[in-house]
Protein backbone atom coordinates (compact mmCIF):
# COMPACT_ATOMS: atom_id res chain seq x y z
CA UNK A 1 0.00 0.00 0.00
CA UNK A 2 2.97 2.26 0.36
CA UNK A 3 4.28 1.84 -2.47
CA UNK A 4 1.55 2.43 -4.14
CA UNK A 5 0.66 6.24 -2.42
CA UNK A 6 4.11 6.77 -3.27
CA UNK A 7 3.72 5.97 -6.84
CA UNK A 8 1.26 7.97 -7.03
CA UNK A 9 2.61 10.91 -5.25
CA UNK A 10 5.44 10.79 -7.87
CA UNK A 11 3.55 10.59 -10.56
CA UNK A 12 1.34 13.69 -9.33
CA UNK A 13 5.04 15.44 -8.96
CA UNK A 14 5.94 14.89 -12.53
CA UNK A 15 2.90 15.62 -13.98
CA UNK A 16 2.69 19.07 -11.86
CA UNK A 17 6.50 19.66 -12.99
CA UNK A 18 5.76 18.79 -16.46
CA UNK A 19 2.70 20.88 -16.63
CA UNK A 20 5.00 24.03 -15.44
CA UNK A 21 7.51 23.43 -18.42
CA UNK A 22 5.24 23.41 -21.53
CA UNK A 23 4.57 26.97 -22.82
CA UNK A 24 1.76 27.65 -25.09
CA UNK A 25 2.41 31.42 -26.53
CA UNK A 26 0.44 33.77 -27.69
CA UNK A 27 -1.10 33.49 -31.16
CA UNK A 28 0.52 36.60 -32.60
CA UNK A 29 3.98 35.17 -31.34
CA UNK A 30 2.96 31.99 -33.39
CA UNK A 31 2.28 34.03 -35.95
CA UNK A 32 5.41 35.56 -36.53
CA UNK A 33 7.52 32.44 -36.02
CA UNK A 34 5.70 30.59 -38.36
CA UNK A 35 6.23 33.66 -40.76
CA UNK A 36 10.30 32.81 -40.64
CA UNK A 37 10.46 29.21 -39.77
CA UNK A 38 8.64 26.23 -40.61
CA UNK A 39 10.53 23.81 -38.24
CA UNK A 40 8.40 22.93 -35.07
CA UNK A 41 9.56 24.57 -32.05
CA UNK A 42 9.84 23.21 -28.26
CA UNK A 43 8.65 26.31 -26.96
CA UNK A 44 9.56 28.02 -23.13
CA UNK A 45 9.36 31.70 -21.34
CA UNK A 46 12.57 33.72 -20.03
CA UNK A 47 10.38 36.10 -17.95
CA UNK A 48 8.43 38.01 -20.65
CA UNK A 49 10.32 36.59 -23.65
CA UNK A 50 8.79 33.56 -25.54
CA UNK A 51 12.15 31.44 -26.91
CA UNK A 52 11.48 28.83 -29.61
CA UNK A 53 13.96 26.09 -29.53
CA UNK A 54 14.43 24.42 -32.96
CA UNK A 55 16.46 22.94 -35.45
CA UNK A 56 16.70 23.81 -39.43
CA UNK A 57 19.28 22.97 -42.14
CA UNK A 58 21.91 25.29 -39.86
CA UNK A 59 21.36 23.56 -36.67
CA UNK A 60 20.17 24.09 -32.87
CA UNK A 61 18.55 27.88 -32.74
CA UNK A 62 16.77 29.22 -30.37
CA UNK A 63 14.47 32.83 -31.59
CA UNK A 64 13.09 35.13 -29.16
CA UNK A 65 10.19 37.12 -29.19
CA UNK A 66 8.18 39.45 -27.07
CA UNK A 67 4.86 38.77 -25.75
CA UNK A 68 3.21 40.91 -28.64
CA UNK A 69 5.12 38.68 -31.16
CA UNK A 70 7.74 41.01 -32.03
CA UNK A 71 10.64 38.88 -32.97
CA UNK A 72 14.06 39.78 -31.01
CA UNK A 73 16.81 38.00 -32.73
CA UNK A 74 17.85 34.04 -33.46
CA UNK A 75 20.90 32.89 -32.05
CA UNK A 76 22.80 29.14 -32.57
CA UNK A 77 25.99 28.23 -30.90
CA UNK A 78 28.81 27.96 -33.43
CA UNK A 79 32.55 26.61 -33.07
CA UNK A 80 35.02 29.62 -33.15
CA UNK A 81 36.37 29.13 -36.28
CA UNK A 82 32.77 30.54 -37.53
CA UNK A 83 32.90 33.50 -36.17
CA UNK A 84 34.17 36.26 -38.66
CA UNK A 85 38.18 36.87 -38.30
CA UNK A 86 38.10 40.18 -36.85
CA UNK A 87 35.61 38.86 -33.75
CA UNK A 88 38.17 35.75 -33.39
CA UNK A 89 41.37 38.35 -33.44
CA UNK A 90 39.97 40.32 -31.00
CA UNK A 91 39.32 37.67 -28.75
CA UNK A 92 42.66 36.35 -29.11
CA UNK A 93 43.80 39.37 -28.38
CA UNK A 94 42.13 40.42 -25.42
CA UNK A 95 40.58 37.35 -23.72
CA UNK A 96 42.63 34.63 -24.77
CA UNK A 97 46.52 34.85 -24.37
CA UNK A 98 48.71 32.67 -22.58
CA UNK A 99 48.55 34.65 -18.59
CA UNK A 100 44.70 35.19 -19.19
CA UNK A 101 41.98 34.86 -16.45
CA UNK A 102 39.47 33.63 -19.00
CA UNK A 103 38.19 30.56 -20.32
CA UNK A 104 36.45 30.20 -23.64
CA UNK A 105 33.30 28.56 -23.17
CA UNK A 106 30.87 28.84 -26.64
CA UNK A 107 30.18 31.23 -29.25
CA UNK A 108 27.10 32.28 -31.12
CA UNK A 109 25.72 33.96 -34.05
CA UNK A 110 23.15 36.25 -33.61
CA UNK A 111 20.97 37.51 -36.22
CA UNK A 112 18.62 40.53 -34.68
CA UNK A 113 16.89 43.68 -36.52
CA UNK A 114 19.87 45.67 -35.88
CA UNK A 115 22.11 43.30 -37.58
CA UNK A 116 24.11 40.05 -37.46
CA UNK A 117 26.39 39.68 -33.98
CA UNK A 118 28.44 37.35 -32.71
CA UNK A 119 28.42 36.35 -28.75
CA UNK A 120 31.04 34.63 -26.41
CA UNK A 121 30.06 33.30 -23.22
CA UNK A 122 33.41 33.33 -21.04
CA UNK A 123 34.24 31.69 -17.59
CA UNK A 124 36.11 34.07 -15.49
CA UNK A 125 37.25 34.25 -11.71
CA UNK A 126 33.77 31.87 -11.04
CA UNK A 127 31.47 33.95 -12.91
CA UNK A 128 29.90 34.16 -16.55
CA UNK A 129 30.69 36.76 -18.63
CA UNK A 130 29.03 37.68 -22.17
CA UNK A 131 30.80 39.48 -24.61
CA UNK A 132 29.02 41.20 -27.64
CA UNK A 133 30.70 41.96 -30.92
CA UNK A 134 30.11 43.41 -34.24
CA UNK A 135 31.22 41.47 -37.45
CA UNK A 136 34.33 43.94 -37.94
CA UNK A 137 35.49 42.53 -34.19
CA UNK A 138 34.02 46.18 -32.21
CA UNK A 139 32.92 44.76 -28.74
CA UNK A 140 29.46 45.97 -28.09
CA UNK A 141 28.71 44.87 -24.89
CA UNK A 142 29.35 42.61 -21.70
CA UNK A 143 26.90 41.51 -19.43
CA UNK A 144 27.97 39.33 -16.40
CA UNK A 145 26.15 36.65 -14.82
CA UNK A 146 27.51 35.27 -10.93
Amino acid sequence: MKNIIFFLMMLIVTNMVNAQQSVVPPTSVKSAYTKSYSAQPVWSKQKEIYVAAFTDQEGKKNAYYSSEGNWIRTEREVPFSSLSQPVQNEINARFLGTDSRYELLSCYLMDSPDGIFHASLFKMSGSQITIFFSEDGKMLKREFKQ
